[in-house]
């Protein structure tokens, strides 16, 4: 594995390799991933008998993967953006930014799917893609939005096809998001935050958990207030100048 032959492997080792990697600042979700590539690694070697019994490393625990939901201004967020070259994957961002489209929907986004003369998109069940409540869900395309959609070239029958093979949708931009946040000298955010920094926005100009659930595809409110609306850095900010 890497520089390391299988059978040398051991849990101090990777014991070592966690503590490391928690000194270099790495997220705790990244961390637990690449010890689950070494534990597939592991079962492979097992399974062609490198191994003579199976090994298996322990990550972290469960409580060290709760990383706090980072909220991301506009501002910040297309400060980020400026910084990525592939423009479907800055339309894929900004779905998920400001139209609190979930990964998966942003995803297996279609062209079907828009309706470029009403300006409204509807996310919908279907050979490729289940939605998660089995009922289409309509959304008004903001006009920023809708002229930078109108503006790209349809290569693909997905409104984000992939950088590597125009066939398929988009595929994880995590690399690409890191990179970016980087070259911008932003904080890192995931593509979970963005869907939160929606709903939360939205809350904060007053909008209503009812109108909120519905645009998110909650099935209740009490999803949209209670995981998805979190206090803003700007929020508390402007609380605490009351």
């Amino acid at each position: 594995y890497g520089q390391n032959p299988i059978l040398s492997l051991t849990p101090t080792l990777a014991a070592d390799y966690i503590k490391r990697r928690k000194l270099e600042g790495i997220f705790a979700n990244t961390i637990s991933r690449e010890i689950q590539d070494f534990n597939a690694v592991l079962r492979y070697a097992f399974d062609q008998g490198y191994l003579v019994k199976p090994l298996r490393f322990k990550g972290l625990p469960r409580k060290e993967n709760l990383r706090p939901i980072r909220i991301v201004d506009a501002e910040e967020f297309e400060k980020v953006i400026a910084h990525i070259e592939y423009p479907y994957a800055r339309f894929f961002l900004r779905l998920m930014r400001y139209m609190g489209l979930r990964k998966s929907e942003a995803r297996y986004l279609r062209h079907e799917w828009i309706d470029e003369k009403k300006g409204f998109l509807t996310v919908r069940s279907d050979e490729f893609f289940k939605t998660k409540t089995q009922k289409p869900r309509i959304i008004k395309i903001p006009a920023p939005l809708l002229s930078e959609y109108l503006a790209l070239t349809r290569i693909s029958e997905w409104a984000c096809p992939s950088s590597q093979d125009q066939a398929i949708p988009i595929r994880d931009v995590r690399k690409t998001l890191t990179k970016a946040c980087y070259a911008a000298g932003v904080r890192f955010f995931t593509l979970k935050d963005l869907r939160h920094s929606f709903n939360t926005t939205l809350a904060e100009k007053g909008v209503s958990s009812k109108v909120r659930a519905v645009l998110m595809g909650h099935t209740t409110t009490a999803m949209t207030d209670n995981v998805y609306t979190q206090a803003s850095d700007k929020a508390l900010e402007e609380a605490m100048d009351l």
